[in-house]
């Protein structure tokens, strides 16, 4: 067992996404960490980390819900 079993490279983050059908570019990646914004990271020197976790939370994250549905819960 790794200290780094819980985590995912750049490349595999990338690939996990492609998995489920989301395009993003490493340069995509970078400008999110720059910007302080997207999926959580860690740096160890110049090797990028994803936390396998926050894929997840990153995807709920962006969950988007219907307009209709929004106004049906409002009025309630």
């Amino acid at each position: 067992m790794s200290v780094l079993d819980g985590y995912l490279t750049e490349d595999a983050f990338l690939a996990e996404l492609k998995e489920r059908g989301i395009k993003r570019t490493k340069r995509t990646l970078q400008i999110q960490r720059q910007e302080r914004r997207g999926p959580a990271w860690t740096k160890f020197g110049k090797t990028v980390l994803y936390p396998v976790d926050s894929l997840d939370a990153y995807l709920k994250a962006h969950t988007q819900q219907p307009v209709r549905e929004r106004r049906q819960r409002s009025a309630a």
